[in-house]
């Protein structure tokens, strides 16, 4: 059994203390932290809350759109406890939210899962297109951008050639674009 903090007397550790954390996992706000033995003092923080929503994704929902898009994926074992996911994920830094990566029709364990911005998981899904050229592999919108067109202008490229040309094309078209 854990002992109460030394501060404490025994017959207050079934209380919560109210204190102002300054650390950017709570922005500032007051948070009650609990001191129930097996209580890890992060519910009101960025990562545990991404750890919750992780486990509604996949336990269900009744949304039945919901339910087809995590059919099928789980969370590991151990990840059930939020101290062995945070152990293992580390706090989650400010703008990124959990990704299955590389395998985003994988369960979350550990391997398949980063901190990820929001730019990031947009090109983590079923519908983006990858293609590969030279023996690089990447998205219509990072081709766009590596061959120095507009995405729109990439588009058009693919509508008359094939991947190969449309993403080596140095030429220009009469009205002076790519």
């Amino acid at each position: 059994m854990s002992s109460p903090p030394p501060s404490w007397s025994t017959a207050s550790t079934t209380c919560a203390r109210s204190a102002r954390f300054t650390g950017s996992e709570t922005q500032g706000r007051l948070v009650t932290r609990s001191f129930y033995k097996g209580t890890h003092g992060m519910s009101y923080t960025r990562t545990y809350r991404s750890w919750k929503m992780m486990l509604s994704r996949v336990r269900g929902s009744s949304d039945a759109r919901h339910r087809r898009d995590y059919l099928g994926i789980k969370v590991c074992d151990r990840w059930l406890s939020f101290e062995n996911f945070l152990a293992d994920m580390g706090p989650r830094p400010p703008n990124k939210t959990i990704d299955r990566f590389p395998d985003n029709k994988g369960n979350y364990e550990p391997g398949n899962c980063r901190w990820a911005t929001p730019a990031e998981q947009q090109r983590n899904t079923r519908r983006t297109v990858m293609m590969t050229y030279a023996g690089i592999t990447l998205c219509k919108e990072d081709w766009a951008k590596y061959i120095g067109i507009s995405i729109n202008g990439l588009h058009k490229r693919l509508k008359r050639m094939t991947v190969e040309d449309a993403l080596s094309y140095s030429g220009y078209s009469r009205n002076g674009h790519k």
